[in-house]
């Protein structure tokens, strides 16, 4: 994987004329690490791809492979982030299959540390939303109420309502997020 990664990244990087110089400017990384990482003798953490997708201008998935399913079994080395937003989100699917085989669809997601409360929109979608914290604290703006939600707790909720998660610490938060919002499970288009 670390070799499809590396190809990648400097297809991209030709493909839009840069040098290793101006990719690393951009993202904040060494031009030795870029090329090491280019010829897939190293691989990236999700925080450094994500810097590495916003100096291309593209969108994190271009570097992330297919999970690895034997259709009943999720490996968690198959586990792949299906998407990384601008929220500083990282999504990993926890089924091996489309949406449509599931009545939910069952995600882990991480939110990096610091986003800012006062910056916070909520909004809404179909379908409910379970969601349990594994590992630090998820700020959840719902109905205009703020909820500090700590790791062995949950929340459930018609996703109809506006709301939003935040991470307002300076450590990762990991959540296990169950929807039954179509959109969401058959294309990572939710939030």
């Amino acid at each position: 994987m670390r070799e499809e990664v590396g190809s990648r990244i400097k297809e991209l990087r030709l493909g839009r004329n840069m040098t290793l110089k101006e990719l690393g400017e951009k993202a904040h990384l060494s031009v030795g690490y870029l090329s090491t990482l280019e010829r897939g003798l190293c691989s990236a953490s999700l925080v450094t791809l994500q810097n590495i997708s916003e100096a291309l201008g593209v969108d994190s998935s271009m570097f992330i492979n297919t999970r690895e399913s034997t259709g009943v079994v999720m490996r968690s080395y198959g586990k792949m982030p299906a998407r990384m937003t601008g929220y500083s989100r990282v999504y990993q699917s926890l089924v091996g299959s489309p949406r449509d085989t599931h009545d939910f669809f069952p995600m882990l997601v991480t939110l990096l540390p610091g986003r800012d409360i006062n910056n916070v929109t909520p909004y809404s979608h179909a379908g409910e939303e379970m969601v349990y914290v594994l590992e630090g604290v998820l700020t959840v703006v719902f109905k205009n109420r703020r909820y500090d939600i700590q790791a062995g707790d949950g929340v459930h909720y018609f996703a109809s309502t506006p709301h939003e998660w935040i991470n307002c610490t300076d450590r990762l938060v990991r959540v296990i997020s169950f929807t039954t919002d179509p959109a969401i499970g058959s294309g990572y288009d939710g939030k």
